[in-house]
C-alpha cells in the first residue's frame, strides 16, 4: 500500500484537501488491510464468490462465445493478424451502487476481456476504485480539526486498487471485489488521472482507459462543503483534458446511466447482463478502428 502527503491544489480549480489517508492497494492486501467481516457479511460475500465461479456458466459461456467472434474480426481488420501494440486499463466503479449483480458481472466481465485481449497482444489492466469508508474518514476529521475551512475540496479518503497489472494476467482472484464493506462511494476524476498516469509509464503507443461505472461521482462529504456538482465538474475537465494531450483514449460503457456526455459515444446499458456484451463490442469497435477518426478517442 501507498501513501502520499500534504495538501493538493489541482488544475482547473479543484482541490483536495489532505490525500494524507489515501490508499493504493494491490488486490491480495485487501484482506489484510480490511477488518474482518461479520458472520452476515461474511455469509453474503461467500455466496458472491460461489455465485461469480459457478452461477453465471451460461452468461460466461455466452460471452465467450461473442469475445470470439470479436477477436476474429479484429485479426481480418488488421494485416499482420493484431491491433498495434496497445494497452487497456479497464477501471470498474466499487461505489455502493454497484453491489450485487452490477460488480459479479463487471468482474466477470474483466476476467473474459482478459482473456480476449492477451492473445491479440494487447496488455490489460484490472483497476478498481472507491473510497476508503463512508462520511469522509479520516480527511474530514482532519478538516474539522482545522477548524473547517470553506470550500475544502475532496473530502475523503480513497482507495485505489489494482486487481492486475499491465505485465501478465491477474495477480490472484478477483473475489475482493464482492466484499459487502468495500464498495463505498466515488470520485471519478481522480481515478481516471490515476489510471492515465499507470498508462504513461508504459511502451505501448496506444493507451486506452475504459471505465465501467453506474453513475455520476458521488461523496457526501465533499458535495456537502463544495457543492453538489463539485466532482462531476472535475471529471468532466479531466476527460477533455486526457484527450487533448494526444497520449490517452478515454471511453465508458454505463450500467443505467448514459455517459456518452462525459466520454463520448460510449455505449449506455440498461442491464448490467448485457455488460459483457458491450464491452466486448466497444474493444472491437476501438481496435478494428483507427482512434484518429474515433469520436471517443484521441491519439
Amino acid at each position: 500500500m501507498a501513501k502520499r502527503s500534504g495538501n493538493v491544489a489541482g488544475r482547473d480549480g479543484y482541490r483536495v484537501f489532505t490525500d494524507l489517508f489515501d490508499e493504493w492497494v494491490d488486490a491480495r492486501d485487501l484482506e489484510r488491510l480490511m477488518p474482518q467481516l461479520d458472520p452476515e457479511d461474511a455469509a453474503a460475500y461467500r455466496r458472491a464468490c460461489d455465485i461469480f465461479e459457478r452461477g453465471l456458466t451460461d452468461w460466461k459461456l455466452a460471452m465467450q462465445m461473442a469475445a470470439l467472434d470479436a477477436s476474429s474480426q479484429i485479426r481480418r481488420a488488421h494485416p499482420v493478424g493484431q491491433p498495434r501494440p496497445t494497452v487497456v486499463a479497464l477501471l470498474i466503479d466499487h461505489s455502493g451502487s454497484m453491489k450485487g449483480r452490477k460488480i459479479l458481472l463487471a468482474a466477470a466481465a474483466a476476467e473474459i476481456a482478459i482473456d480476449f485481449l492477451l492473445p491479440l497482444g494487447v496488455a490489460v489492466e484490472i483497476l478498481g476504485f472507491t473510497t476508503v469508508g463512508w462520511q469522509g474518514g479520516q480527511s474530514r476529521q482532519a478538516w474539522i480539526a482545522a477548524g473547517r475551512p470553506a470550500a475544502p475540496g475532496r473530502l475523503c479518503d480513497l482507495r485505489h486498487i489494482v486487481y492486475g497489472e499491465a505485465t501478465g494476467r491477474l495477480h490472484g482472484s478477483l473475489w475482493p471485489m464482492f466484499r459487502p464493506d468495500l464498495l463505498r462511494e466515488n470520485v471519478d476524476g481522480e481515478a481516471l488521472e490515476w489510471a492515465a498516469s499507470r498508462l504513461r509509464e508504459r511502451s505501448e503507443p496506444r493507451k486506452i482507459v475504459i471505465v465501467v461505472s453506474d453513475g455520476a461521482p458521488a461523496d457526501d462529504s465533499t458535495l456537502a462543503e463544495n457543492g453538489t456538482d463539485y466532482l462531476s465538474r472535475h471529471l468532466h475537465e479531466v476527460v477533455p483534458r486526457l484527450r487533448a494531450s494526444g497520449k490517452i483514449e478515454v471511453a465508458a460503457v454505463g450500467i443505467g446511466d448514459h455517459v456518452d456526455h462525459i466520454y463520448g459515444t460510449s455505449p449506455a446499458i440498461e442491464s448490467p447482463d448485457d455488460l459483457g456484451k458491450a464491452l466486448i463490442q466497444l474493444l472491437q469497435r476501438l481496435l478494428t478502428g483507427d482512434p484518429r477518426t474515433d469520436p471517443g478517442g484521441n491519439s
